[in-house]
């Protein structure tokens, strides 16, 4: 239960970001568009990996990992591929946070105000403050490049230290959050799959 908690956790920072400085805002969005296609994973061209796609999106991903689409809030959609390393498996603790493998998490926001992606970048990383404190060691905001996208990023968090990614495509706002934990040899191993994963992306906006 408490790897759920961890999940509820997070969810309950970006949303606190997302009142916070946007509650106030009377936010007209577009029309709700037509019911998505479902989430389809296909053999990928890539030896053993697989195809992650959606309407927005595709990646590829190790067959071991797991992909799947995850509630997020009335305004944003959120895709997750994570893995559990062996180590966590083989003590048993696998309802409990995330603390060997990774996760890759893809959160496509409504496109809001004249500087949106710092507008949600800030949000998040003041909600991260609130809730963690001084245990979340959040970093300044900096620019960067990620998915062959001009990014903002931070990284802090209590319940395992992620890396968070916000930029446009397309009139879309999206937010690439990482996060890698094990013993360091683990975490090189891990990082090496999640870059691959990362340069994987390829963003096909339909919507």
């Amino acid at each position: 239960m408490k790897n759920l908690l961890y999940l509820i956790l997070i969810t309950i920072i970006f949303a606190l970001g997302y009142l916070k400085y946007w509650g106030a805002k009377q936010i007209e969005l577009s029309p709700s568009p037509s019911p998505s296609p479902a989430i389809t994973i296909l053999p990928s061209p890539t030896p053993s990996w697989l195809t992650f796609s959606t309407d927005f999106f595709t990646l590829t991903y190790p067959p071991e990992a797991s992909a799947s689409e995850r509630p997020e809030n009335p305004d944003s959609r959120n895709w997750a591929v994570t893995y559990m390393g062996n180590t966590q498996r083989q003590s048993g603790r696998t309802q409990t946070e995330l603390f060997d493998g990774y996760a890759v998490n893809l959160t496509i926001f409504e496109v809001v105000g004249d500087d949106p992606v710092g507008l949600q970048a800030e949000s998040d990383r003041q909600a991260t403050i609130d809730v963690c404190g001084e245990e979340g060691d959040v970093t300044s905001i900096t620019s960067t490049l990620i998915a062959a996208q001009s990014a903002l990023t931070y990284s802090g968090g209590c319940l395992g230290r992620s890396t968070n990614y916000y930029f446009p495509v397309d009139q879309q706002l999206f937010r690439l959050s990482v996060l890698v934990v094990g013993s360091q040899e683990d975490q090189v191993k891990y990082l090496s799959t999640v870059d691959k994963i990362i340069t994987s992306l390829r963003f096909d906006i339909t919507q």
